[in-house]
């Protein structure tokens, strides 16, 4: 995965499926990673938004941002 920024991160999530942007936004938020109602599909591409934000966190030589800090 590339490291998406302020600027490219619209059009990087606009080719994604809706749950994992979905999940994106959730861990943007701080949201706790959680369960959906939906098929085994949707909570794979979910997760898979959340853990790639989560990743995204990280700065290009490898230190954890403030946010990641302060956890």
């Amino acid at each position: 995965m590339n490291i998406i920024t302020k600027s490219n991160r619209k059009a990087y999530l606009a080719k994604k499926q809706p749950a994992y942007q979905s999940g994106w936004f959730a861990a943007e938020k701080g949201y706790p990673l959680k369960p959906l109602n939906g098929s085994p599909k949707t909570q794979f591409y979910y997760e898979n938004g959340y853990n790639d934000c989560k990743a995204n966190e990280y700065t290009v030589d490898g230190q954890p941002t403030s946010q990641e800090k302060i956890a």
